[in-house]
């Protein structure tokens, strides 16, 4: 558009209503920005979740594990307990 096709435009619109468009314009500009950026916040958080409860299951497993490697090392300490005493009680 050339400047006499823009003075016209204002001269025909009126000035309040070019500057409310160009309002409604920002604004919806800046709702979808809004949106865009809610929208990359909450894909970076579900990663982040994701990844939580990926560390809190191979916690759950490593626990696990060492509980049983616990149980069976104070099993073996039972056994050479019991050993030792009836070697002594002899």
């Amino acid at each position: 558009m050339n400047t006499q096709e823009w003075l016209e435009l204002v001269q025909t619109v009126g000035v309040p209503s070019i500057v409310a468009g160009a309002a409604f314009y920002f604004i919806r500009y800046m709702y979808d920005s809004a949106a865009q950026e809610r929208s990359a916040y909450l894909e970076a958080d579900s990663e982040s979740d994701k990844m939580i409860l990926e560390l809190a299951q191979n916690s759950i497993t490593a626990i696990n594990t060492m509980s049983a490697a616990m149980e069976l090392h104070t099993k073996s300490i039972d056994q050479l307990l019991n050993e030792i005493r009836r070697t002594v009680g002899r």
